[in-house]
């Protein structure tokens, strides 16, 4: 198992060639990105997946990130990952004041790291 990234990012390597992945199960928010965050705690859960990364135990390889989709969506393109206008986002006002772009570029990295972690893991399986 790795943890990368301040354990944001659970990889379980099993001994099939199934993986099973979680990517909406997370809630957690980088400090910096938490205090802009328009959205309360509750409002974020309704577009989240909570606990799905539970129905991955099925399989022994499982890839769970434990980011809200607020922070970054990994079900999106990079272009697209993260949210900056409500229309982004189901119509949802989701920022306080507009993201910098070192909070942006911060978030795009580490959504480049999922998808290096998720290209191993796809390379070994």
């Amino acid at each position: 198992m790795t943890a990368e990234n301040g354990g944001w990012l659970a990889v379980v390597e099993g001994q099939e060639p199934i993986v099973a992945a979680a990517l909406h199960d997370g809630h957690v928010l980088r400090p910096e990105v938490a205090g802009l965050m328009a959205l309360s705690p509750s409002d974020r859960m309704r577009e989240e997946d909570p606990f799905t990364a539970t129905w991955t135990t099925i399989v022994g390889t499982r890839v769970i990130p434990s980011r809200s989709r607020f922070e970054m969506d990994l079900n999106r393109p990079r272009h697209q990952a993260v949210y900056q206008r409500p229309e982004d986002a189901w119509g949802l006002e989701v920022w306080k004041s507009p993201l910098t772009e070192d909070l942006l570029a911060a978030s795009l990295l580490q959504y480049d790291h999922f998808y290096r972690e998720v290209a191993r893991l796809l390379t070994s399986v």
